[in-house]
C-alpha cells in the first residue's frame, strides 16, 4: 500500500472525528461525552497499530503504540460510563441495539488485548523464569487479538451510523458517504500490518 493510503485512512479518520465531535457539541448534554470520546477512541487505538507497524528504533515504537492504546482506552472507557449514566439517569435500558451490545463486547475485549499486550510486552523476560511461554507466541495472540479488537471497534463505529442520534444529525447523502468510507482505516491498517 502506498503512502497516499496511509494519508487517506489518516483523512477519513480524522474528517469523521471532527463531523462527530462538531456534531455532538461536548458538553452540550451529558450524552454529548459519548460520541465524542468514542471517535476519538477510535482514532486513537487506529493510528496505535498504524504507527507500531512501522519500522522504529525499539521503545520509541513500543512507547507510542502502548502511549497510544492507553490512551484510546482510557477515551473508550469514559465514552462507556459517560452513556452508561446517561441511559441510567433516563430510564432507558443498556445494551439493547447491535451498537451497545457489540460494543460492550468490544470495549471488555479491548481490556483484555491491553492486558495480552503487557504480557507480550515483557514475554520474553517472563519466559526466563517460565521456560513453558513462547514469547512469539504471545506476541502473535496479542496481534491476533489487536486484530479483533480494531474489528469489533469499528463495527461499533459502523453500527452508530444507525442510531437514532446519528441520523438526527446527519443528512442522507453525507451518511451514506460516511457509511461508504468508515471502514476504509480498518481495511488499510488491517492489509498492512496483520496480513
Amino acid at each position: 500500500m502506498s503512502f497516499s493510503n496511509e494519508l487517506m485512512a489518516y483523512a477519513i479518520l480524522i474528517g469523521f472525528a471532527t463531523y462527530v465531535i462538531i456534531s455532538a457539541d461536548p458538553g452540550s448534554s451529558p450524552f454529548s461525552w459519548h460520541p465524542t470520546f468514542m471517535v476519538l477512541a477510535w482514532v486513537l487505538l487506529t493510528v496505535g497499530v498504524i504507527f507500531f507497524r512501522k519500522p522504529r528504533p525499539g521503545w520509541t515504537r513500543i512507547g507510542l503504540h502502548w502511549a497510544l492504546q492507553a490512551s484510546g482506552l482510557t477515551l473508550a472507557i469514559f465514552g462507556f460510563l459517560a452513556i452508561y449514566r446517561n441511559k441510567e439517569s433516563s430510564g432507558k435500558p443498556h445494551f439493547v441495539s447491535w451498537h451497545g451490545l457489540i460494543g460492550i463486547i468490544t470495549i471488555t475485549f479491548l481490556v483484555l488485548t491491553a492486558f495480552g499486550g503487557n504480557f507480550a510486552n515483557f514475554s520474553v523476560a517472563i519466559s526466563r523464569k517460565v521456560p513453558s511461554i513462547q514469547p512469539k507466541l504471545v506476541k502473535r495472540g496479542h496481534r491476533l487479538s489487536g486484530a479483533v479488537s480494531l474489528t469489533g471497534l469499528t463495527l461499533t463505529v459502523f453500527l452508530a451510523l444507525f442510531s437514532v442520534w446519528f441520523q438526527a444529525v446527519t443528512n442522507v447523502t453525507l451518511w451514506y458517504m460516511l457509511a461508504t468510507v468508515v471502514g476504509y482505516p480498518l481495511v488499510y491498517t488491517l492489509k498492512t500490518t496483520f496480513f
